[in-house]
């Protein structure tokens, strides 16, 4: 069955903010960090919150009915913010993280936004690398905010776990 993009409804915050907690505690464990949710009901918390939030657009991708990636865009301000965007664990490295990040920049688009802005973790080379991706495409930011994502890439180096 293929993916598909459709809003994220209140009634599925708990399957998508687990979603978020078990990807992004999955990255942050293979780089050696601790997660930046404290807990799973911290996460589906957010999500909730996110969900309720006027002023958010919320994305959910389903692989043959279940949750496989989840996006919200922040449209509260000119330029609008990605995020958290998070792919299932056992869904990884299927493009479901690509569709969702076009599904979503379509949507900025659609709405009139001139830029987007999306703020990761240093250590997230596949979301650092599909955002490179999308920028080479002109989805991602206007031609003037080229330079301050270019400012705010990460250097390559091994970060520690201290850091």
């Amino acid at each position: 069955m293929s993916l598909q993009i459709v809003p994220l409804l209140p009634n599925q915050t708990e399957e998508a903010g687990r979603l978020v907690y078990e990807s992004f505690l999955d990255l942050s464990s293979r780089h050696a960090f601790d997660s930046i949710f404290e807990s799973c009901e911290s996460c589906v918390r957010l999500v909730r919150l996110l969900v309720r939030t006027e002023g958010f657009t919320r994305f959910l991708a389903l692989e043959s009915g279940r949750p496989a990636a989840v996006n919200f865009l922040d449209e509260r301000d000119e330029v609008a913010g990605v995020g958290p965007v998070a792919v299932a664990v056992g869904q990884q490295g299927r493009g479901y993280g690509r569709k969702i990040m076009e599904a979503l920049l379509d949507r900025a688009e659609a709405a009139g936004f001139r830029s987007v802005r999306l703020i990761q973790q240093g250590y997230n080379r596949p979301l650092h690398a599909l955002t490179l991706a999308l920028i080479r495409r002109s989805y991602l930011v206007s031609r003037h905010s080229w330079s301050a994502v270019q400012a705010a890439s990460p250097r390559r180096r091994r970060a520690t776990r201290d850091e």
